[in-house]
């Protein structure tokens, strides 16, 4: 009994996923666009090159990311994108900081960057639009 009902919702499994890391993108995103300042030092510590325009790169990647993952729209493709960025922000960005994500540490941007990986191998699931348009 238990294996039907795990196979009738696998389909969904990425569902819950989706939407953690969309809704986590989506704030993180909305956060910096209304207070870019902080992204822009950030960037700039870390010392990637062009630290002002990149913080609107990082931006667009982060609210748009996080929605088409949402929704599960186009979401290999978003899920790839977030893919490379989360992995220059845990690597390059947060990981001298150590651990813990109250010390400006690599633990939310790792735990975003193997969630973005499970979307972009997995693909988005049955509840999508990816899924609803054939695409998935």
């Amino acid at each position: 009994m238990l294996e039907k009902t795990r196979e009738a919702v696998r389909p969904y499994a990425m569902l819950p996923l989706r939407f953690g890391i969309g809704l986590a993108l989506l704030v993180q995103g909305w956060t910096h666009a209304t207070g870019p300042a902080g992204l822009t030092r950030t960037l700039t510590r870390a010392e990637l090159p062009l630290a002002e325009p990149l913080t609107w790169v990082v931006v667009g990647i982060e609210l748009l990311g996080g929605l088409l993952v949402l929704l599960g729209f186009q979401a290999r493709i978003a899920a790839a994108v977030l893919v490379l960025w989360l992995s220059v922000d845990t690597f390059v960005v947060h990981l001298r900081n150590g651990w813990p994500a109250d010390q400006g540490g690599f633990e939310v941007p790792l735990l975003l960057l193997v969630g973005a990986l499970a979307l972009w191998l997995g693909g988005p699931g049955r509840a999508s639009v990816d899924s609803i348009r054939g695409a998935a």
